[in-house]
């Protein structure tokens, strides 16, 4: 037969049956939590560059040891373990709900699943009182590292990314130039122009990510209107391997709104592979056959885009 103690059932083996449902539930959501961390941090560990996405993986790996600490805590019934699931829970909650509201004021519906599981199980909490003396130092010292933790890619991202962190190049640590080299007679319409844009860096990075964008425009200012322009005849990199002709991912996109409205040529430059390296990118212009205006100005920008953060600029022309 099967008798009571308490409130719980003991079978016929002697295994006692957990029947506090906010134990049970808690548990297998913070595995479930657990185990979501460390996938996460493969998975950015395959697709950011190195040494960044080793450094997520690690971030990922002590998220998930420190959750699977408190469902530890949890399971053997430690003081400190039930506030600890508790606390994790209610801001996974937090967490989740509040990400849903921000993506819904941008137009995007999601639906937090963990978070409403979450509030789920918080609802079968009860009360709890809190742990005093080693329990409560356990409990702080856990919560304060998953703080930390849930901190540290959103601190390195800043560290290797944001314009006005010391780890990364700005503007100023770039010198760009723009150099058009006129051919012809003098005080005439040039029969061609050898347009070239340089930079060199004076410092480097320490994580380099995405391409780089580079680009040249011209566009001539023709006293009299009369027939006459430049093509495009040919144009040249330092590196084919590191320069080449095409747009840049979010680099190309400034670069082409820099030029937008004039004729142009751009590059995409593999800095995430090769590096902050100096080099030039160079286009060849030809004079169109026809009548050759007596004045004229022909103007030559050039812009490099270091990813989406910052374009810096140089212009030179010719003019007769």
């Amino acid at each position: 037969m099967v008798g009571e103690q308490g409130g719980g059932a003991i079978p016929i083996d002697g295994t006692e049956i957990d029947d506090d449902p906010f134990r049970r539930w808690a548990g297998v959501l913070l595995a479930a939590l657990a185990l979501l961390a460390l996938l996460a941090g493969v998975l950015a560990a395959w697709i950011a560059p190195v040494p960044f996405g080793f450094g997520l993986l690690g971030i990922a790996a002590l998220q998930a040891a420190l959750v699977a600490f408190a469902w530890v805590g949890l399971r053997d019934d430690r003081r400190w373990g039930r506030p600890a699931a508790f606390a994790i829970l209610g801001a996974t909650a937090a967490i989740g709900i509040g990400g849903a509201i921000l993506d819904f004021t941008r137009g995007v519906i999601t639906i937090p699943i963990f978070a409403l599981l979450a509030l789920v199980v918080l609802r079968m909490a009860g009360p709890m009182a809190m742990p005093v003396g080693t329990s409560r130092r356990t409990l702080v010292v856990l919560l304060a590292s998953l703080v930390a933790a849930q901190g540290l890619p959103a601190a390195i991202a800043w560290a290797i990314s944001s314009p006005a962190s010391p780890l990364t190049a700005t503007a100023d640590d770039m010198v760009l130039t723009v150099v058009a080299t006129c051919h012809g007679a003098t005080d005439a319409m040039p029969d061609r122009v050898d347009a070239t844009v340089s930079w060199h860096w004076l410092r480097g990075e320490a994580v380099v990510t995405g391409p780089d964008g580079v680009g040249l425009a011209w566009s001539p200012d023709l006293v009299e209107v009369v027939e006459g322009d430049f093509d495009l005849y040919a144009s040249a990199t330092s590196d084919e391997a590191y320069v080449a002709s095409g747009s840049a991912e979010l680099a190309g996109a400034a670069v082409d709104e820099a030029l937008a409205g004039r004729r142009n040529w751009t590059w995409s430059v593999d800095a995430e592979g090769g590096g902050l390296r100096d080099g030039w990118a160079s286009v060849t212009l030809v004079a169109q056959p026809g009548t050759r205006p007596a004045h004229g100005v022909l103007s030559i920008e050039g812009v490099y885009a270091h990813n989406d953060r910052w374009l810096a600029s140089g212009d030179d022309a010719c003019d007769w």
